[in-house]
Protein backbone atom coordinates (compact mmCIF):
# COMPACT_ATOMS: atom_id res chain seq x y z
CA UNK A 1 0.00 0.00 0.00
CA UNK A 2 2.91 2.33 0.62
CA UNK A 3 4.51 1.63 -2.38
CA UNK A 4 1.43 1.82 -4.31
CA UNK A 5 0.84 5.53 -2.84
CA UNK A 6 4.90 6.84 -3.24
CA UNK A 7 4.25 5.45 -6.88
CA UNK A 8 1.05 7.59 -6.92
CA UNK A 9 2.74 10.78 -5.81
CA UNK A 10 5.66 10.15 -7.84
CA UNK A 11 3.44 10.02 -10.86
CA UNK A 12 1.53 13.18 -9.99
CA UNK A 13 4.96 15.10 -8.93
CA UNK A 14 6.16 14.18 -12.65
CA UNK A 15 3.01 15.18 -14.49
CA UNK A 16 2.99 18.65 -12.40
CA UNK A 17 6.70 19.20 -12.80
CA UNK A 18 6.58 22.46 -14.71
CA UNK A 19 3.21 23.77 -12.94
CA UNK A 20 2.92 24.86 -9.19
CA UNK A 21 0.76 23.40 -6.93
CA UNK A 22 -0.34 23.33 -3.56
CA UNK A 23 -1.55 20.15 -2.53
CA UNK A 24 -3.48 18.24 0.34
CA UNK A 25 -0.05 16.85 1.57
CA UNK A 26 3.21 14.98 0.23
CA UNK A 27 4.08 13.37 2.89
CA UNK A 28 8.12 13.74 4.27
CA UNK A 29 8.58 16.86 2.21
CA UNK A 30 9.40 19.98 4.18
CA UNK A 31 6.57 22.31 4.49
CA UNK A 32 6.56 26.11 3.95
CA UNK A 33 3.54 26.47 6.45
CA UNK A 34 3.60 27.66 9.80
CA UNK A 35 0.06 27.96 11.48
CA UNK A 36 -1.56 30.19 9.64
CA UNK A 37 0.36 31.03 6.69
CA UNK A 38 2.10 29.12 3.58
CA UNK A 39 4.76 31.26 2.16
CA UNK A 40 5.70 30.34 -1.68
CA UNK A 41 8.58 31.90 -3.45
CA UNK A 42 8.38 33.68 -6.78
CA UNK A 43 11.29 34.10 -9.20
CA UNK A 44 10.95 35.57 -11.99
CA UNK A 45 13.85 34.47 -14.61
CA UNK A 46 12.47 35.80 -17.92
CA UNK A 47 9.84 37.76 -18.59
CA UNK A 48 9.40 37.61 -21.98
CA UNK A 49 9.73 34.20 -22.01
CA UNK A 50 7.54 33.25 -19.40
CA UNK A 51 10.09 31.72 -17.41
CA UNK A 52 8.84 32.25 -14.03
CA UNK A 53 9.94 29.63 -10.68
CA UNK A 54 7.37 29.19 -8.29
CA UNK A 55 9.06 27.19 -4.97
CA UNK A 56 7.95 24.92 -3.21
CA UNK A 57 5.92 23.43 -6.46
CA UNK A 58 4.26 20.98 -4.14
CA UNK A 59 3.14 22.40 -0.67
CA UNK A 60 0.89 20.64 2.26
CA UNK A 61 -2.34 22.44 2.91
CA UNK A 62 -3.74 21.05 6.21
CA UNK A 63 -6.84 23.94 7.27
CA UNK A 64 -8.16 27.05 6.27
CA UNK A 65 -4.60 29.18 6.25
CA UNK A 66 -3.27 32.63 4.22
CA UNK A 67 -1.31 31.66 1.47
CA UNK A 68 1.52 34.65 0.88
CA UNK A 69 3.85 34.57 -2.26
CA UNK A 70 7.01 36.91 -2.41
CA UNK A 71 8.45 37.95 -5.54
CA UNK A 72 11.85 38.63 -6.74
CA UNK A 73 14.15 39.73 -7.81
CA UNK A 74 13.37 43.55 -6.79
CA UNK A 75 13.02 44.98 -10.56
CA UNK A 76 9.42 43.39 -10.27
CA UNK A 77 5.85 43.35 -8.52
CA UNK A 78 2.82 41.41 -8.63
CA UNK A 79 -0.13 43.64 -10.33
CA UNK A 80 -3.09 44.05 -9.02
CA UNK A 81 -4.62 41.14 -9.70
CA UNK A 82 -1.42 39.01 -8.57
CA UNK A 83 -2.96 35.99 -8.30
CA UNK A 84 -6.29 35.00 -9.47
CA UNK A 85 -7.03 31.86 -8.29
CA UNK A 86 -9.86 29.92 -10.69
CA UNK A 87 -11.46 28.07 -7.56
CA UNK A 88 -14.18 28.56 -4.77
CA UNK A 89 -13.35 29.54 -0.89
CA UNK A 90 -9.87 31.98 -2.08
CA UNK A 91 -10.31 35.07 -1.02
CA UNK A 92 -7.68 38.30 -1.43
CA UNK A 93 -6.66 39.03 2.13
CA UNK A 94 -5.66 41.56 1.91
CA UNK A 95 -3.93 40.74 -2.38
CA UNK A 96 -1.35 43.32 -2.75
CA UNK A 97 1.35 44.25 0.14
CA UNK A 98 4.46 45.38 1.15
CA UNK A 99 4.13 47.73 -2.84
CA UNK A 100 3.27 44.57 -4.83
CA UNK A 101 6.50 42.67 -3.14
CA UNK A 102 4.05 40.24 -1.58
CA UNK A 103 0.73 39.00 -2.32
CA UNK A 104 -1.81 37.30 0.32
CA UNK A 105 -4.87 34.85 -0.37
CA UNK A 106 -7.06 33.19 2.11
CA UNK A 107 -8.36 29.31 1.39
CA UNK A 108 -10.73 28.61 3.44
CA UNK A 109 -9.96 25.56 3.00
CA UNK A 110 -13.62 24.50 0.84
CA UNK A 111 -12.49 23.55 -2.63
CA UNK A 112 -11.34 20.27 -2.67
CA UNK A 113 -10.18 19.96 -6.56
CA UNK A 114 -7.30 17.95 -7.42
CA UNK A 115 -5.64 20.71 -9.17
CA UNK A 116 -6.58 24.37 -9.30
CA UNK A 117 -5.54 26.44 -12.13
CA UNK A 118 -4.45 29.71 -10.83
CA UNK A 119 -2.23 32.95 -12.63
CA UNK A 120 0.25 34.68 -11.65
CA UNK A 121 0.55 38.31 -13.20
CA UNK A 122 4.16 39.92 -12.97
CA UNK A 123 4.96 43.42 -13.52
CA UNK A 124 8.59 44.84 -14.16
CA UNK A 125 8.71 47.39 -11.64
CA UNK A 126 8.62 50.22 -13.91
CA UNK A 127 4.87 49.43 -14.81
CA UNK A 128 5.79 47.06 -18.27
CA UNK A 129 3.23 43.57 -18.21
CA UNK A 130 5.14 40.09 -17.92
CA UNK A 131 3.60 36.93 -20.24
CA UNK A 132 0.94 35.37 -17.55
CA UNK A 133 2.24 32.10 -15.81
CA UNK A 134 -0.55 29.37 -14.92
CA UNK A 135 0.22 26.69 -11.85
CA UNK A 136 -1.97 24.80 -9.96
CA UNK A 137 -3.68 24.43 -6.69
CA UNK A 138 -4.96 21.51 -4.77
CA UNK A 139 -6.65 21.54 -1.84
Amino acid sequence: MALSSTLALTLTAALLASCASLERSFPGQPTPCSPGICDIKVKVISCQQNNVEVTPKHVGISGAQNIRWTIEPNDYVFANDGIVINGSGFTNNPGLIDQGRRFQVHDNHQDKTPAIKYSVHVLRAGGAECTLYDPFISN
